[in-house]
């Protein structure tokens, strides 16, 4: 790269040798970019920004942050394959104008970026970002390694014995009553089923609240929310602990890419029918969770132990907004998440690898059985368990055992598995079971399983399960 008067620019190696073939032009406050790639241009534009923060006198706490986010921009895009050509660029204090075609030739986009802040002439990182992930508006340049899910939600798709005598339909009825709430379908248990798309579509939504740590794009006061988007201040409870519900916009690009699909109208459909099921399905969510007083404090009992209570709510997992233009076409989705995805979240959840999927498809070198996914996050769930009790239990409390203990039908039942299925096709289930427990130990998640001829002991491997905070 040289500038105007031909003399390199010493841009360093950053991580390996990179070649640009740029011209530069300096003309009053504007600059004028020309390179052959967006790669070449987006590795000037970061190093430029980097190089001016260490010359001021003093960094502050936000230009640390500013650099720490180049560096891990730099690293992202130097393997990023190239997606684009840059033709030209014009940064101006006012804004930028840009022309960008795609490698076929084809106008990728046209127009100006106004809210993007200029220093001094340089754009800070977030035209990167824009290019980095197109369409993709949240700041998650490298993207995050986990999703943060609340336990609450996890434990949905999980159910026991107490479970199954719990549930009655009177319950649906009486919370019908208490909310005025229009049922589309009737549970008629407690928890959530899902397929493999529709749990997919879940994990990429969930994603785009990871990115914004469960802010959203816009959040709406719970009384507001209440009076005029869905009626929650009259479900008992299971709101107390939320006082502002956030909602994140996705389009429909964005919404595929978080979901893992392709944009081939297959993959399109089944997103589409994914996010339809989310917001229409309805369930009968329960959950057990830490008592608190007003100012938000744990409550204990006489004995010194905690308080559990008990919370439901029926409804959909997530309430969508179509947002469009005003010739009807979508412009996004606005999605807002039910109780259970949000209670508290900020210090009740699990940090689920983004890729832990994928390593089951390289291991069986196929998509395995919908019950050892099931399994699988269960036995995360588990772990997590054992790991906050003997937290939470101290020296006086002997620690749990990093063991499970329960027979195959339990775990079937735990997986939500038919009970036509478990009860008069035993031979199946327990296959199925058994190949769950196949790949929970080459994969780690398990040191080993053993039978007694009624209950399987499983050995969970502790050094797999990340530690709080691992994998941010």
């Amino acid at each position: 790269m040289e500038n105007e008067n031909n003399q390199p620019i010493p841009l360093g190696e950053l991580g390996g040798k990179v070649t640009y073939n740029a011209v530069i032009k300096m003309e009053e406050d504007k600059l004028t970019v020309e390179t052959s790639t967006a790669k070449d241009f987006l590795l000037f534009q970061l190093e430029m920004y980097k190089m001016q923060i260490k010359a001021e006198p003093k960094i502050d706490k936000e230009d640390k942050h500013f650099l720490k986010l180049i560096d891990k921009s730099l690293k992202v895009l130097i393997n990023k394959v190239e997606w684009l050509n840059l033709k030209k660029v014009n940064l101006e204090k006012k804004g930028i104008e840009f022309n960008f075609k795609q490698l076929d030739g084809t106008e990728y986009i046209k127009g100006e970026i106004e809210e993007v802040v200029l220093t001094e002439g340089y754009p800070i990182p977030f035209l990167a970002r824009q290019l980095l992930y197109p369409g993709v508006k949240k700041e998650e340049e490298p993207k995050k390694k986990y999703n943060k899910i609340a336990i609450h939600t996890v434990s949905q798709f999980y159910g026991d014995n107490k479970q199954l005598s719990l549930f009655s339909d009177s319950k649906i009825e009486n919370f019908k009553k208490a909310t005025g709430l229009t049922l589309i379908n009737r549970p008629d248990s407690y928890g959530v089923v899902l397929n493999q798309a529709q749990r997919r579509v879940l994990e990429g939504i969930l994603k785009a609240f990871t990115i914004t740590d469960y802010k959203g794009d816009k959040e709406i006061d719970k009384n507001t929310y209440s009076e005029k988007e869905h009626p929650i201040n009259k479900i008992d409870r299971a709101y107390s602990n939320i006082d502002k519900i956030p909602g994140v916009q996705l389009t429909q690009a964005e919404l595929i890419n978080l979901s893992g699909y392709d944009t081939v109208q297959g993959d399109k459909t089944d997103v589409l029918e994914a996010l339809s099921f989310l917001g229409t399905k309805q369930f009968c969510f329960y959950w057990l969770r830490l008592k608190t007083d007003e100012k938000g404090k744990p409550v204990k009992d006489k004995k010194g132990d905690f308080v559990k209570e008990e919370v439901m709510e029926v409804g959909s997992l997530f309430r969508v907004k179509y947002v469009r233009t005003e010739g009807g076409e979508l412009k996004y989705y606005e999605i807002y998440p039910s109780a259970p995805v949000l209670d508290q979240v900020s210090n009740y959840f699990l940090l689920v690898p983004n890729n832990w999927e994928e390593e089951v498809k390289e291991l069986t070198g196929k998509r395995a059985s919908s019950y050892t996914y099931q399994f699988l996050l269960w036995l995360r769930l588990q772990y997590e368990h054992i790991r906050r009790y003997n937290k939470a239990g101290g020296k006086k409390r002997k620690a749990k055992p990093m063991e499970i203990n329960k027979s195959w039908e339990e775990i079937a039942i735990a997986l939500k598995m038919p009970k036509s299925m478990y009860k008069a096709n035993r031979k199946p289930a327990s296959k199925k079971i058994q190949e769950a427990y196949t790949v929970a130990i080459k994969l780690g998640y398990l040191v080993k399983v053993e039978n007694n001829g009624a209950i399987d002991t499983l050995f969970l491997n502790e050094k797999y399960y990340p530690s709080p905070g691992e994998l941010k």
